[in-house]
């Protein structure tokens, strides 16, 4: 691997999951080490609870209030928090605050980008695209195991 970079503003957009995001480094550009984007969230919004199987996640909020759950820890963060989530941990997050928020991911190792790539290019959506949806998901070794946060 060779040295990289890109401004953020060049970013390869994504809308899976109705989420905007910008992938600053994809696994295929950093030889598999690792998926680095930045997600826009909605107020309100976050995924369902869910375990990566190979990757653990790293968070940093650029801003908004989240809350985090992590295995046993939950906790609620703003701007400069960071959460660590370990690989095969159940996880999730949720914008508490009032108005958009933004996060900053990392997974490794790398390539999970290239889940969401494809959700987006095939249009795939809960509830009509579950199946699809989860089919993909074991494939990247991704398991969905509840709801979101209330």
């Amino acid at each position: 691997m060779k040295a990289f970079g890109r401004s953020g503003d060049e970013g390869i957009a994504n809308q899976a999951f109705g989420l905007p995001r910008r992938f600053l480094l994809t696994g295929a550009e950093t030889g598999g080490a690792r998926s680095v984007w930045v997600e826009d969230v909605p107020a309100g919004e976050g995924p369902p609870r869910h375990v990566h199987h190979a990757e653990e996640e790293l968070f940093y909020v650029i801003s908004g209030r989240f809350r985090f759950l992590a295995g046993d820890d939950e906790r609620e963060l703003e701007q400069g928090g960071v959460m660590l989530v370990p690989r095969g941990t159940v996880h999730t997050f949720k914008n508490i605050g009032d108005t958009a928020g933004a996060l900053f991911i990392e997974m490794t190792p790398g390539g999970f980008d290239a889940f969401l790539a494809i959700v987006e290019a095939e249009g795939l959506a809960p509830p009509d695209g579950m199946e699809r949806i989860a089919e993909l998901a074991a494939s990247y070794k991704l398991e969905f195991v509840g709801p979101p946060l209330d």
